[in-house]
C-alpha cells in the first residue's frame, strides 16, 4: 500500500508562534472531547495550580518552561511539584526537549521512544 500527499502551500512563519489550523481550512476538531491537549506557558512556581487541575480534569499537559529555564532553582522546584501531581493522579511526566515537559492523566503514558523514519514498517 502506498500513501501519497497533497502538496500544499506552506507559509513561513516567525519562531514561537502558532498556527491556527482552522484558518488553513482544516476540519474542526470534535468540541466535545473528553480530552484535550492544553499548552502551558510557565512562569514561576504560580503556574503550577493552572496545570494542575488541568491534569485533575483528565487533561494532557504541555508546559513551556522557557521563561524560567535559566533560574535552575524554579525549574526544580516546578519540575518536582509537577512530577507530585503526576503521581498523585497516577499520570505519566517526561521531559521533551530542552524546556518542555508534558504531564497527563490517569491512563495515559508517554511512550520514551521517539519516532523515527528508520523505524516506520509499512503494514
Amino acid at each position: 500500500m502506498r500513501l501519497s500527499r497533497k502538496r500544499s502551500r506552506v507559509e513561513i512563519v516567525e519562531p514561537n508562534r502558532f498556527i491556527d489550523l482552522d484558518d488553513l481550512g482544516h476540519v474542526k476538531p470534535e468540541e466535545n472531547a473528553t480530552v484535550k491537549v492544553k499548552v502551558a506557558e510557565m512562569g514561576g512556581r504560580g503556574d503550577v495550580e493552572l496545570v494542575s487541575a488541568q491534569v485533575y480534569k483528565g487533561n494532557i499537559v504541555i508546559v513551556d518552561y522557557s521563561p524560567i529555564c535559566d533560574d535552575k532553582a524554579e525549574v526544580s522546584a516546578v519540575s518536582s511539584r509537577l512530577g507530585a501531581v503526576a503521581r498523585d493522579c497516577n499520570g505519566d511526566i517526561v521531559s521533551v526537549g530542552k524546556s518542555m515537559i508534558v504531564i497527563t492523566p490517569n491512563g495515559i503514558r508517554v511512550d520514551r521512544n521517539r519516532l523515527r523514519r528508520d523505524d516506520y514498517e509499512e503494514g
